[in-house]
């Protein structure tokens, strides 16, 4: 071949040219998944997430699986992850529970007491029983699990003080305990801006008066006639007011059943 090269000739091969490209690297395999609790985020039962630099904030947020682990794994694994977050204020608290047993751990109480920010205990399920979270230092409050008891402290009992918590919001419970849910939110809760109830039972809740002046916000769905017979509230700065698919049958002789009193405006919601 004039002007050219010949191609080299491989044994039991083809010529390869110097057109040809370039043989193709053979494919990764993927690595194998390391033990989770040498991560940073446990997934396992309990998940530690810390964020660097001003832009993210350190979360903890623990959760019962049934098929992850139940008992003194879980409980070790929830002590573990709490020793080792990264600052003793913790702003952001998430709990998700299968059983009302682990309310009495002291990791729970620990988180609780550790919380700065806001708060969420969630059950997929109903529990045997619930106390409401001892979060002193929170700002915010939810708590959500179908048809269990949360009982309110007890106005006999040393109670804790919850005089940074300024949004509450409690769904699909049933409230229990001595005190009328109005009453505990004047002594307990100075500040709460914005309260939220959706689906509420107890006789905690049967006459709800609330008398604040720093109540912005009320929400109030999907509470029965049973549950909630009257609504008395008298908040000077209230902004929002939302009371939807209550008082659907009311009885009685044509009385009152909601009152509002702002700075603006007071008489009957609903003659």
């Amino acid at each position: 071949m004039q002007g050219g090269r010949k191609p080299r000739t491989v044994l039991g091969g083809r010529p390869r040219s110097a057109q040809q490209p370039p043989r193709r690297p053979d494919r990764a395999h993927p690595l194998p998944a390391a033990d989770p609790a040498s991560r940073a985020h446990v997934p396992a039962v309990a998940a530690v997430e810390a964020g660097v630099g001003t832009r993210h904030r350190p979360d903890l947020s623990v959760r019962d699986c049934a098929r992850r682990g139940r008992g003194a794994r879980f409980r070790a694994l929830a002590t573990g992850a709490l020793l080792r977050f990264p600052t003793p204020g913790i702003p952001s608290v998430s709990v998700e529970i299968n059983r009302s047993a682990y309310n009495a751990d002291e990791w729970y109480r620990q988180a609780m007491e550790r919380a700065v920010g806001s708060v969420r205990v969630a059950s997929p399920r109903a529990l045997n029983g619930l106390e409401l979270p001892p979060c002193a230092r929170a700002g915010a409050l939810a708590v959500r699990s179908p048809r269990t008891v949360l009982t309110l402290p007890d106005p006999a009992a040393d109670l804790p003080s919850f005089g940074r918590l300024a949004e509450l919001s409690l769904s699909l419970v049933q409230l229990g305990g001595a005190r009328p849910l109005g009453e505990f939110l004047a002594s307990c809760c100075p500040r709460l801006r914005t309260l939220r109830l959706c689906s509420v039972r107890g006789p905690a809740l049967r006459r709800l008066a609330l008398r604040t002046d720093a109540l912005e916000v009320l929400d109030v769905s999907n509470v029965d006639d049973l549950t909630l017979t009257s609504l008395d509230v008298a908040a000077t700065n209230l902004r929002c007011l939302s009371v939807r698919s209550c008082f659907r049958s009311p009885t009685g002789g044509g009385g009152e059943v909601a009152r509002l009193s702002t700075k603006d405006r007071g008489g009957p919601l609903v003659p």
